[in-house]
């Protein structure tokens, strides 16, 4: 959060930009500006398109003991349902209930309509990453919280350097022994 964070190799109009903010009101805000925009000046985000995203709608999700799931999770998992926003900050409770893990195939990439999730923010609060949590997914960046002590196995598998997993811990700090060797083969950015 507050950086800025390029996707693409920089020699074609591919490149995108993102920078993901938090605001006074605790809400978040993903701004993003194409190639000619970097060109230009990265600081002028306000010439480019913006968009403020409060908590993704709590009702696309259900909370069992704790744990999210996505609500009809296999119609969008195997029948192609398309999952309905890009940008997806993961709400940090539910029906009065905090969210403190993340589910099992909560997101899984090889699900047919999850493929369009570009960016997730995980809430303070969350514990446990689940197995194949984000498993081969299309997202190009997610936000892992200080209080997260598990991820699980595969929870990042399939994850490449073009995809960035935004850590807590400066670098040269040693992970929780409960995180294991599971951010697959991603860039680690770590906080300043």
């Amino acid at each position: 959060i507050g950086e800025t964070l390029s996707k693409g190799n920089g020699t074609d109009n591919t490149t995108d930009v993102y920078k993901i903010e938090e605001t006074e009101d605790n809400k978040y805000m993903l701004v993003y500006c194409d190639k000619n925009g970097i060109k230009e000046e990265l600081s002028k985000f306000e010439e480019n398109k913006t968009e403020s995203i409060e908590s993704t709608d709590p009702n696309l999700f259900a909370i069992y003991r704790g744990s999210i799931g996505v609500k009809e999770w296999n119609s969008y998992y195997t029948e192609g349902k398309e999952w309905p926003v890009e940008d997806v900050i993961i709400p940090s409770e539910i029906n009065g209930e905090k969210v403190t893990s993340i589910g099992q195939g909560f997101f899984c990439g090889a699900g047919k309509g999850f493929k369009n999730i570009k960016t997730v923010v995980i809430p303070e609060g969350v514990e446990i990453i689940g197995n194949d949590a984000f498993r081969l997914s299309n997202i190009s960046y997610i936000v892992i919280p200080s209080t997260v002590e598990i991820i699980n196995n595969r929870a990042f598998e399939g994850w490449g350097p073009e995809q960035t997993i935004q850590v807590p811990f400066k670098e040269g700090t040693q992970f929780p022994e409960g995180w294991g060797n599971n951010l697959g083969n991603a860039t680690i950015k770590y906080a300043e």
